[in-house]
């Protein structure tokens, strides 16, 4: 049986020979074949599906379970949809894996963060390398809508392809050899690669320090690390602060950074601070600032 590449052939040369009604025979016969792909292509995909996510398997990373799995095919692809106990809306595939990527991310980076040193004692605690995961370790404690660095890298893939080619075929018009032209590409490409993330990361460093400089901290890079540093005398002062956005937001009531501390109980009113970090975002929403997504889009 001929693929559908070879009908297309058929069907072109059959066009090109003035005979329309033998083309649009061939078209009609093309087009079944690749309703009938995408469907057994569908069909594959939803026992894959069912196989992954059986009724009535636990998904720990989402806490539920699942209840059912709907499908259907159109002539151009197909959609399943797989509900969970506990939701109302139901999730694709590809969102339940990245669901569950990002609570393993989460959990991975709060067991790091976790095992920060903490002392009151200490201007500054070093929380990591000088390493894009540091920073992505840093949101994802706190909490923040933000893309990771990961994220920004697989946004951006489309824009750095096109800065290749555009770059190629510069250097081809004017004279390089192919060996060259590519080396040119290569190096267009790094750069446009390099200056999107210098903007990512400065973007991500001025979002994060917007919420711990309302708090007296401030996020800074030292010798190869980076560390979150006082910006005020004490860790008492800054829990106070923490205590503060807590209780104005509503859902608890600290009077001051010692309750914080003593309802823990924390060793320390570092570790106090640490362990409420991801109250810093209700701030701006708390007493009327801007909010830290626009500091970010900036």
């Amino acid at each position: 049986m001929p693929s559908i590449m070879k009908l297309e052939e058929i069907a072109e040369k059959e066009r090109c020979a003035g005979h329309r009604q033998k083309f649009l025979t061939l078209q009609k016969e093309i087009e079944v074949k690749k309703q009938e792909e995408v469907l057994a292509k569908h069909k594959a995909y939803l026992e894959q599906v069912k196989k992954e996510f059986k009724i009535g398997s636990y998904i720990p990373e989402l806490q539920g379970t699942v209840k059912e799995i709907k499908d259907g095919c159109g002539t151009q692809r197909g959609w399943i949809e797989v509900y969970l106990s506990g939701r109302e809306k139901a999730l694709s595939p590809s969102d339940i894996h990245k669901k569950i990527a990002e609570t393993k991310a989460l959990k991975e980076s709060n067991e790091r963060f976790n095992k920060i040193k903490l002392s009151d004692s200490k201007k500054a605690i070093r929380i990591g390398e000088n390493y894009p995961e540091t920073l992505d370790d840093l949101v994802r404690v706190m909490c923040l809508d933000l893309p990771d660095s990961e994220t920004i890298f697989d946004w951006n893939l489309d824009s750095f392809s096109e800065t290749y080619s555009y770059a190629l075929k510069q250097a081809k018009e004017e004279g390089y050899t192919d060996e060259e032209s590519e080396e040119k590409a290569q190096e267009a490409e790094a750069e446009a690669r390099d200056e999107d993330f210098d903007k990512y990361q400065e973007s991500i460093i001025r979002t994060l320090n917007y919420l711990l400089n309302l708090h007296g901290l401030r996020l800074e890079e030292k010798k190869g690390y980076y560390y979150i540093s006082l910006a005020v005398k004490s860790w008492h002062e800054v829990a106070d602060k923490v205590a503060s956005t807590i209780s104005g937001y509503g859902t608890f009531e600290y009077e001051s950074g010692k309750q914080l501390k003593e309802i823990g109980p924390y060793k320390s009113y570092c570790e106090a601070v640490c362990k409420h970090i991801h109250w810093l975002k209700y701030y701006p929403e708390v007493y009327g600032n801007t909010n830290y997504r626009r500091v970010y889009e900036r």
